[in-house]
């Protein structure tokens, strides 16, 4: 290919023609190819492939007290970005693992606003000291929660299998045009399961109320009165928990 392009004086193209009259039964290069192999020969005298000078990994102490720095200032700082910031290549994950650095995940929660830290804070405390006093305290709250189930669920499709010997292009139903949802009410007391109950509808506050009023006493009918007796009902602050006829029913 070398000999073509030297015959047809530089021109990839007529060294393309040239080849290929030359040698019918072989594989005919394209121009381009010509073009590539022409550009490495000027550039380094062969036409053998460049060797790919590897970037070498730099983790000295200088850079690994770069890397700790940076991480302390942005602890939220990608390893894209610092190794585009400290121009440091490949070792910016070895740097963090030397210096004890791991990246944790975050965990999600629901929005404080201003009033809720002290509030928080008050109940802390009163917590505290009511335990100091009933180290048994805990047992004897019903922790509560709700929760909404709608048709139209989240399938990972990472996680949904179907084993056969051959594709089934099975299809799996998630969209739906007529939704619905259903609302589940249940708790915890002592060593007792409570519920669950299932709401029909919205859950407002005179439903909640007449939850309270009809269904709740049958929930707990099989807990022993020493239990109900002493018991706290803990609610998870929903819109339906703060109607006044709940408060005062509660009361």
């Amino acid at each position: 290919m070398v000999y073509a392009i030297g015959e047809s004086d530089g021109s990839c193209f007529l060294a393309a023609r040239i080849y290929a009259q030359k040698y019918p039964n072989r594989s005919h290069p394209e121009v381009r190819s010509l073009q590539n192999l022409k550009e490495r020969f000027e550039r380094t005298g062969s036409v053998s492939y460049e060797k790919k000078s590897r970037t070498p990994t730099v983790l000295n102490e200088e850079n690994q007290l770069a890397i700790s720095l940076a991480v302390v200032e942005n602890p939220q700082v990608s390893v894209r970005v610092l190794s585009n910031d400290l121009n440091i290549k490949k070792s910016i994950s070895k740097g963090l693992q030397k210096n004890k650095f791991h990246p944790y995940h975050v965990q999600l929660h629901q929005e404080l606003l201003e009033n809720d830290f002290e509030r928080r804070i008050h109940f802390c405390q009163w917590v505290h000291n009511v335990v100091a006093e009933n180290k048994d305290f805990f047992k004897f709250v019903l922790f509560t929660d709700e929760c909404t189930f709608h048709r139209n669920g989240f399938v990972d499709r990472h996680n949904f299998h179907y084993y056969d010997t051959q594709n089934p292009h099975i299809v799996q139903v998630n969209n739906h045009q007529h939704n619905w949802s259903i609302n589940l009410w249940g708790g915890i007391l002592h060593n007792y399961v409570i519920g669950p109950y299932i709401f029909q509808g919205s859950v407002t506050g005179e439903v909640f109320l007449n939850f309270l009023r009809n269904d709740f006493p049958r929930l707990i009918q099989y807990v022993p009165d020493f239990i109900k007796n002493r018991m706290w009902l803990q609610l998870d602050g929903a819109p339906a928990h703060f109607s006044v006829t709940v408060w005062h029913h509660l009361n």
